[in-house]
C-alpha cells in the first residue's frame, strides 16, 4: 500500500466555546487553539440547553426530563465513574504502564463539583459529572507522577424521527499535580445580552488549571517516560465505529454490554501535541470571521474575546482557514497530550462513509471525500452503524483510528486519490524553541472494510504510519 502526506499551512480549529473578558473601546479577538483548556466552562462541565424561538434564544434545562426542554435538546454531559460492569455511559477503569512500573491500576479517589443534574437510567441518559480524579500507588512509591484526571464527554441531541440519541464523545486523561487558584469556580448561566435576547454563557475560570474546586486546582503535568495509557468506558455502540485522536500505537478492543452499550478499552502512549494563539484587531478581519464570535442571537461583545478552540474536532479545517494568516509559524507551547474522539456519526452518515441507505446513498457522499464508486460495496458495513443509530440492531463495528501530534487534521478516514492515500494535516512549522516540528501520523483501519472502500486486493495490509518534517526547504516524508 502506497502512503502520501499532504502538509498545508498552519493551524486546523473548531469553535466550541466563547469567552467574554470586559469591555474596552475596541473589540480585539484572541484566537487559542489547543488539544485541551482549562477554565472554560462549555468544555468542563455538564449542561443541558435548549432553543427558545426563532431569535437565537437559549435556556438552560434543570435536567433530561424538563418540560422546557422537551421539544428541543442539545445535552453535553461528562461521563461519571461506572457503579458496576454493566451500566451504561460511564467511564470503568483506568491504567498506565511506564518505565518503572510495568503494569498499575488507578484508585478511584472523586469526582470534581456536585452533579448536575440527574441520570434517566432508563432510557440510558447519564448523569451530568465532571473531572474524575484517580491515583495511582505504585507510581508514588515509583516516584513517578500518580495522580490523573479523567474526562469523557458525550454530546447528546435531539433529533427528528430518532428521537434523542448521543452524537458524538470525546476522551482525555491528563496527569496533574496539586495547586490552588484564588479564581471562582467555572460555572453556566442564562443572561439576556443588550440586544434584548435570552442566552446562555459561562464565567471562566483559572486557565492554568484543568479543573479547580473552591480553591483547589489540578495543574497540568508530562506524563512519565514511555508512559502507556489505557482506558475502558461504556458508550453508545455506533459512536465507536471512527475513531481519531492524539495518541501513538494505539491498540483499541470493544466488545458488546448490550444491545446498545459496547465496552471501549483504548491503549495508547500519548504525544507531544503544540498549540498556537493570536491577538487579532477587528479592524483586521471580515465581516464573516466576526460572525465566528457572535452568541447565537447575533451579538458581538465590544473588548478583547477569547476563543479557545480544540484543534481535533471535526469540521476544523474549514473554520482554521479563516484565521490563517494571523498565526506565527511557531508553536506557542508543546504539552504532552493523550485524548481520542469520534465523529459524529449521524454527520457521517451523509459525509465520509456514505448515505447509511435512507440517508442519501453512497454516490455523491463519498465523492466528498474521495472514496469514490467503490464506497457503495460497504453498504453491509455502514448499515450496520446506522441500524445501531435507529435502534434496531448493535454493533461492535470498529472502521479504524487515525492518530497524530499535528496542531490540526483531517479527523476522517484518508482520501483515495490517483492510487494513493492522501492524509491532510496543518500546523505550525516550528516548535516554541524555534526547531522544526516533527509530525507523526497512525493509521489503523479494519482490513475488510478499508479494501471495500478503496478496492484493495485481498492481501494488502491496512494500516499506515507517516513521519513528516515540513519546513522552508520542502517536506521530507518517512514510512
Amino acid at each position: 500500500m502506497r502512503k502520501q502526506a499532504t502538509v498545508l499551512a498552519l493551524a486546523v480549529f473548531l469553535l466550541v466555546g466563547n469567552v467574554i473578558s470586559p469591555a474596552s473601546a475596541t473589540t480585539a479577538f484572541n484566537v487559542n487553539i489547543s488539544d485541551h483548556f482549562g477554565g472554560i466552562p462549555q468544555d468542563n462541565l455538564s449542561y443541558i440547553t435548549t432553543g427558545m424561538g426563532n431569535n437565537g434564544s437559549e435556556a438552560l434545562c434543570t435536567g433530561w426530563d424538563d418540560p422546557k426542554c422537551s421539544n428541543s435538546l442539545t445535552a453535553y454531559v461528562i461521563l461519571p465513574v461506572c457503579k458496576s460492569l454493566s451500566e451504561a455511559n460511564c467511564v470503568e477503569a483506568l491504567s498506565i504502564a511506564t518505565a518503572k512500573v510495568p503494569q498499575s491500576n488507578a484508585t478511584f479517589v472523586k469526582t470534581i463539583g456536585t452533579q448536575s443534574f440527574a441520570a434517566n437510567v432508563s432510557q440510558e441518559l447519564p448523569a451530568g459529572s465532571n473531572w474524575s480524579l484517580f491515583e495511582f500507588p505504585a507510581l508514588a512509591a515509583a516516584g513517578e507522577v500518580s495522580k490523573y484526571s479523567v474526562k469523557v464527554k458525550v454530546d447528546f441531541q435531539k433529533f427528528p424521527i430518532i428521537g434523542l440519541k448521543p452524537k458524538a464523545f470525546s476522551a482525555t486523561v491528563v496527569p496533574y499535580a496539586s495547586g490552588t487558584t484564588s479564581m471562582r469556580d467555572i460555572a453556566m448561566y442564562e443572561w439576556v445580552n443588550p440586544l434584548g435576547v435570552a442566552t446562555v454563557s459561562g464565567n471562566s475560570g483559572d486557565p492554568k488549571c484543568i479543573w479547580t474546586e473552591n480553591g483547589s486546582c489540578g495543574v497540568e503535568v508530562a506524563f512519565p517516560k514511555d508512559a502507556k495509557v489505557k482506558l475502558t468506558i461504556h458508550l453508545g455502540n455506533y459512536l465507536t465505529s471512527w475513531l481519531h485522536g492524539r495518541l501513538t500505537e494505539p491498540t483499541v478492543d470493544i466488545s458488546a454490554i448490550t444491545k446498545t452499550q459496547n465496552r471501549l478499552v483504548v491503549e495508547a502512549a500519548p504525544v507531544m501535541t503544540p498549540s498556537a494563539t493570536a491577538l487579532i484587531p477587528s479592524t483586521e478581519v471580515s465581516p464573516n470571521i466576526a460572525n465566528n464570535f457572535r452568541d447565537p442571537s447575533g451579538y458581538l461583545q465590544p473588548g478583547e474575546i477569547s476563543m479557545m478552540t480544540t484543534a481535533s474536532s471535526d469540521g476544523a479545517l474549514k473554520n482554521f482557514l479563516d484565521f490563517e494568516k494571523f498565526f506565527a509559524d511557531k508553536a506557542t507551547s508543546l504539552t504532552d497530550t493523550w485524548s481520542f474522539r469520534s465523529i459524529n456519526p449521524l454527520e457521517a452518515a451523509s459525509g465520509a462513509f456514505g448515505g447509511f441507505g435512507g440517508f442519501g446513498g453512497f454516490g455523491g457522499a463519498s465523492d466528498s471525500t474521495g472514496l469514490g464508486a467503490s464506497a457503495a460495496k460497504c453498504l453491509p458495513q455502514a448499515s450496520s452503524i446506522f441500524g445501531a443509530i435507529a435502534g434496531a440492531n448493535s454493533t461492535t463495528a470498529l472502521i479504524g483510528m487515525v492518530t497524530t501530534n499535528a496542531l490540526t487534521y483531517e479527523s476522517g478516514p484518508p482520501k483515495f486519490e490517483d492510487g494513493f492515500l492522501n492524509y491532510k494535516v496543518a500546523g505550525v512549522h516550528s516548535n516554541p524553541d524555534g526547531s522544526d516540528f516533527i509530525g507523526k501520523y497512525d493509521l489503523v483501519m479494519d482490513g475488510a472494510i478499508a479494501r471495500c472502500l478503496y478496492g484493495f486486493g485481498a492481501k494488502v495490509p491496512i494500516s499506515a504510519t507517516v513521519s513528516i518534517v515540513s519546513t522552508d526547504a520542502g517536506s521530507r516524508v518517512q514510512s
